[in-house]
């Protein structure tokens, strides 16, 4: 009698599934809304700005006075000022304080954000060019603890090392992982520190590459919830090759590091008769490996181009077989050159974002980037000027069977120029919703901006809208946003050159269907709580809609 109420009632719920699936389908993409802060942010010495994360009951946003695209090692970190503010989901600010560049002889390094608070790094010298690290939250009353449990020691040669330090959380906040970078004349060393949500539990991991074999440029790393490391990249014989498009002379190799295994296995991501120049990497926790996706082109006189994708098993030794398939001129669409003008091929795009299915498939985001600097004479100021323009443009989204094959790929067409100002108002913002990947980019930065938001359903079909006309003078910030809720996504706008807040609602299931969903269908019975405000969810819960139902039947 049990057996049968059980079947039943996953029966049912597979039944609603389907249903919401099927109007989420239908009315998704018409029901979209934006909401304007009605108080401007205070930018009056912090400029820019950024969604760093949020939690349960709002969203912290990181206030600097320059720009949060320069990296650390970049001339006048050190004047560099920080203010954290905590808002509700109605964006309003419940506190803010400026964070201290240094407290007690340690100098602040860089603001994450980990386990749903933000958390500052700040570094300590010592005498023969060792550093205490400590890893250490900002509380509401603005206080930081120090203390022996949550410091480390690591030896660096200087402080322009240190500088370039960088971090990254595994996908569902287990670990969280700082990258310190070392170079001398005999080999490259990358120091890696992994700790929990305690951030007082550290294992210290280090990758040594010798210089005189090789030369190897980082690209980025991940972190898995078990505390594996991998860090990947152009690895090239000779030193003076530092560009990834330069394909006939370069490797992208991986070195990983598991929990298990302090020493690193370096898989190198290569075919015969491809040359691969540009790829990414992350970390499929539910299936304990590592997924490397990217660009090649052949070597031969038509110089065909496709994408290559592999899995590697994290408890085996044995590289998997990287798999290919060409991508055709209408999807990659028509890329800039610096050689030959307007040819067609991925030389141009740059990988950024790989977003698992739990099919063991993947869909992975590329959008064509280049950056120009040149220099000129100001006759009026009779001095020499540096200028930078960016460009970004088209985007490629595919997806990819658990096979490697393709099961679709689009593309998302645009055209962004700025100059001097980073990029700042430049690429997209994604959002995951039920059964939709949004991708939400400004069309025109000038006062005539329309805010675009592109939908790509689980088919691989477009569904574009505008969803601010040039009349709301609205220009967003997409790289500073983040999504907040399975249908919020928050980031800072200019409207009418004051800085505000956006809040972009997408009609999405409600808040007691998720959780049905969630523990019914899919059995997610582990999380500890599926209370949620429907002004906000929690990160947990946040995380297991993106991934578990968006990525999962939804999708496929």
């Amino acid at each position: 009698m049990h057996f049968i109420i059980d079947i039943k009632r996953k029966t049912l719920a597979k039944l609603i599934l389907v249903s919401v699936v099927f109007f989420a389908h239908v009315f998704i993409c018409k029901a979209q809304k934006v909401e304007i802060s009605n108080t401007a942010i205070d930018d009056k010495g912090y400029e820019f700005a950024k969604v760093l994360g949020h939690n349960d009951y709002g969203f912290y946003l990181l206030q600097s006075n320059l720009s949060l695209a320069i990296s650390n090692n970049r001339i006048g970190f050190k004047v560099r000022k920080y203010r954290l503010m905590y808002m509700d989901f109605d964006m309003n600010i419940k506190w803010q304080h400026e964070v201290e560049n240094s407290i007690d002889k340690k100098r602040l390094a860089e603001v994450f954000f980990f386990n749903s608070q933000p958390m500052l790094v700040y570094a300590e010298q010592l005498p023969n060019d060792k550093y205490n690290v400590y890893c250490v939250n900002m509380f509401a009353n603005g206080n930081v603890m120090f203390g022996d449990k949550n410091k480390f020691e690591i030896t660096l040669p200087n402080d322009e090392a240190f500088d370039a330090i960088n971090g990254t959380a595994s996908f569902y906040d287990e670990k969280f992982c700082l990258l310190l970078p070392e170079s001398n004349n005999d080999n490259q060393k990358y120091h890696f520190v992994i700790c929990d949500t305690t951030l007082q539990n550290y294992v210290l991991r280090d990758i040594v590459i010798n210089q005189d074999d090789n030369h190897f440029v980082a690209d980025e790393f991940d972190v898995s919830d078990n505390g594996d490391v991998a860090l990947s990249g152009i690895l090239s014989a000779d030193k003076k090759i530092r560009n990834k498009k330069d394909y006939e002379n370069i490797t992208y190799s991986t070195y990983l590091i598991t929990a298990a295994n302090k020493d690193a296995m370096i898989y190198d991501f290569k075919v015969p008769q491809k040359n691969i120049g540009e790829a990414s990497i992350l970390f499929d926790n539910d299936n304990n490996q590592l997924v490397v996706g990217g660009f090649y082109q052949t070597a031969d006189d038509e110089a065909k181009h496709g994408i290559a994708y592999a899995r590697y098993a994290l408890d085996k030794v044995e590289p998997a077989i990287i798999k290919c398939f060409e991508l055709n001129n209408a999807t990659t669409g028509k890329v800039v050159d610096r050689i030959e003008e307007n040819i067609s091929s991925v030389a141009g795009y740059t990988i950024s974002k790989i977003v698992l299915r739990s099919d063991s498939g993947a869909i992975i985001v590329a959008e064509d980037f280049y950056k120009e600097e040149y220099s000129f004479y100001d006759y009026f100021t009779q001095t020499v000027q540096r200028r930078f323009e960016y460009h970004y443009d088209n985007m490629m989204v595919i997806s990819i069977n658990n096979d490697g094959s393709t099961d679709w790929n689009k593309l998302i067409r645009k055209e962004q120029t700025s100059t001097n100002d980073d990029a700042v108002y430049l690429s997209y913002i994604s959002a995951a919703t039920a059964g939709r990947l949004y991708f939400i980019y400004n069309r025109d930065i000038s006062l005539n901006n329309e805010v675009i938001s592109v939908a790509i359903d689980n088919k691989g079909k477009l569904l574009d809208s505008d969803l601010l006309r040039s009349l709301d003078h609205v220009i967003i910030m997409p790289k500073y946003g983040k999504q907040v809720a399975p249908n919020e996504l928050i980031l800072p706008v200019i409207q009418k050159k004051k800085m505000r807040l956006a809040k972009l609602l997408f009609n999405n299931m409600s808040v007691a269907m998720l959780k049905f969903v969630l523990v019914e269908y899919y059995g997610l019975i582990f999380l500890p709580s599926l209370t949620c405000d429907p002004k906000g969810c929690s990160h947990t819960l946040l995380q297991n809609f993106i991934h578990v139902v968006y990525y999962c039947n939804v999708l496929k």
